[in-house]
């Protein structure tokens, strides 16, 4: 089949939109199919083996992709790129990895463009937003190996990681007062900081006078891979997100690196972390360091929320993935 994907984002810094679909792109290729991408990502874009890649194409390109393809996946409602459906009959997939833009010229120009296509969330949470239905976001799986091997390693020479944009929205200055708070009862648990800066100087200065600053490493930007190394050295991935998360890719690649997660209960956080970890009320600091104390002084109750963690896990493989949106292309 000729699958052509519609993306705004494809560069390694931009999120979940942006892996999810070199992920299924890679997956299409493995299994015989051909895949071509259009996108208009602001950025360099991620060079991906064996798929035709359009960075900024112009109209003539974007409408040639549209008449080669078999079918369509949108990744969210792209209008400058998905324009060609107002035209052409094409199998679509409509997904959308964040909440909708309610303006009533948007939702009119997305009722028109994609009048066929079939829309999806990545979450029961967007699926609700949307009216549509769920279908599971993968992660790397290729990364991680052996799930089970990865939960019996509970001799883990780190407590904390954070992966993810320092920005506020994404709970990391929430969880430095939840350290202060920690320090305060006289638990001090390492802390690794990984994830992108985008606000002028240091953003940590504040804090760095405090007698737990000692115990936290911030390593930025780091590769898929690097991260993977990370994780498997942690005992506890926190994510304390403050806004509604779509969905949260990095729960499952914590899960799958044998970290228990700790995770805020907006969004789509609470699915993406199932059984397997514990879900706080957003922005509650004792909550949050109840449970950090918690798991981290309980390896017993860390081995007992990751069991069965594989079953769970393998419903967000790349293959069970894009098997998914294949059936619903089909």
């Amino acid at each position: 089949m000729k699958i052509l994907i519609a993306s705004t984002l494809l560069s390694e810094t931009r999120g979940g939109v942006a892996l999810v679909s070199r992920l299924l792109a890679r997956t299409f290729i493995e299994l015989g199919h051909e895949v071509r991408i259009l996108t208009r990502c602001p950025d360099s874009v991620w060079e991906l083996s064996g798929v035709d890649v359009k960075h900024h194409p112009p109209k003539k390109e974007i409408w040639n992709s549209f008449r080669w393809a078999d079918g369509v996946i949108a990744q969210g409602p792209c209008l400058t790129i998905c324009w060609p459906l107002l035209f052409l009959k094409r199998k679509t997939l409509l997904v959308y990895h964040i909440l909708p833009d309610l303006r009533k010229i948007h939702q009119l120009a997305v009722r028109l463009m994609f009048r066929s296509a079939k829309r999806y969330g990545v979450s029961r949470f967007i699926a609700e937003q949307i009216v549509g239905d769920v279908i599971p976001n993968p992660f790397d799986d290729a990364l991680y190996g052996n799930y089970n091997e990865q939960i019996l390693e509970l001799g883990r020479p780190l407590d904390l990681v954070f992966v993810g944009r320092l920005t506020s929205e994404k709970g990391i200055f929430f969880l430095m007062e939840v350290m202060r708070a920690l320090a305060e009862r006289s638990v001090f648990p390492s802390l690794t900081i990984i994830g992108d800066s985008y606000g002028p100087g240091d953003v940590f200065s504040s804090y760095t006078s405090e007698p737990w600053w000692s115990s936290v490493r911030i390593l930025g930007h780091l590769s898929q891979k690097q991260i993977t190394s990370e994780l498997r050295q942690h005992k506890v991935l926190v994510v304390p997100s403050l806004w509604n998360e779509p969905f949260g890719i990095v729960a499952l690649e914590g899960l799958a690196s044998g970290c228990v997660v700790i995770a805020s209960d907006r969004g789509g956080l609470p699915e993406a972390v199932g059984s397997h970890g514990v879900v706080v009320r957003v922005d509650d600091e004792v909550m949050l360091v109840d449970a950090i104390e918690q798991i981290l002084s309980e390896p017993e109750k860390r081995r007992e929320l990751l069991l069965g963690v594989d079953d769970f896990l393998v419903n967000h493989t790349c293959n069970t993935v894009a098997c998914c949106y294949f059936s619903e292309l089909t």
